[in-house]
């Protein structure tokens, strides 16, 4: 039940994976972001689907937001050094 209500609240939802045909994205807090191939990826059992339109917008942006930070990196040439 715990896992449930904090969906309530969506601005508690610190950690989310998005699992992808290509690609499975796992977002831990705000700094941390893990890719792996769909074929190594294995689901615990305390993970839910979300089905709520309203979460999946949500996560939708927050997935964008750090990725669009990454992208943001790289074009600035952090990787140059």
């Amino acid at each position: 039940m715990e896992h449930y209500r904090q969906y309530n609240r969506m601005d508690n939802i610190s950690t989310f994976i998005v699992i992808g045909h290509h690609n499975v994205f796992k977002f831990i807090g705000k700094k941390y972001l893990s890719v792996c191939d769909p074929g190594d990826f294995t689901a615990h059992s305390d993970e839910h689907v979300v089905d709520d339109p309203a979460v999946i917008s949500y996560l939708r942006d927050q997935a964008q937001r750090y990725l669009g930070g990454l992208i943001q990196e790289i074009e600035e040439g952090v990787f140059d050094d």
